[in-house]
């Protein structure tokens, strides 16, 4: 029995270390502590474009009554909570949502189009067709 549970953590942690690229195992705590803008795919519009004191995503925007998404300036922010990095350019936000495992490293970034219409932020999914959410500034 113990050793069907160290050889079940052993699967669970190496899942975890190639879900960052095998760079959270690498990690400081200094690093994780404060990792870099969300790594976006490279042919991303969202690639070169880091967060702006003047970018219009930034602030808090409201979902179902309570605030979702906080983007910060400095492009730290939360979801839901939870911390997050992220980065904005021509119309697609990436969002990295594991920033205290993978650092510096995001390979799996969220990204989404936006859209504003007024105080209102319309966020579609650049994979999944439909799938729309729409939030309030806060």
């Amino acid at each position: 029995m113990k050793k069907s549970i160290i050889i079940l953590l052993a699967m669970v942690l190496a899942i975890v270390i190639a879900g960052c690229g095998g760079h959270g195992a690498q990690e400081t705590p200094a690093a994780a502590a404060a990792p870099a803008l969300a790594q976006p795919a490279q042919d991303s519009p969202a690639a070169t474009a880091p967060a702006q004191s003047g970018d219009p995503l930034v602030g808090t925007w409201i979902w179902m009554g309570s605030p979702y998404y906080v983007f910060e300036s400095d492009g730290n922010g939360t979801m839901a909570g939870a911390a997050i990095r992220w980065t904005a350019g021509d119309g697609v936000v990436s969002i990295c949502t594991t920033p205290e495992t993978c650092g510096t490293r995001c390979i799996a970034p969220m990204e989404w189009y936006y859209e504003f219409e007024g105080d209102q932020l319309t966020l579609t999914s650049t994979i999944i067709a439909g799938m729309s959410y729409h939030y309030t500034r806060g």
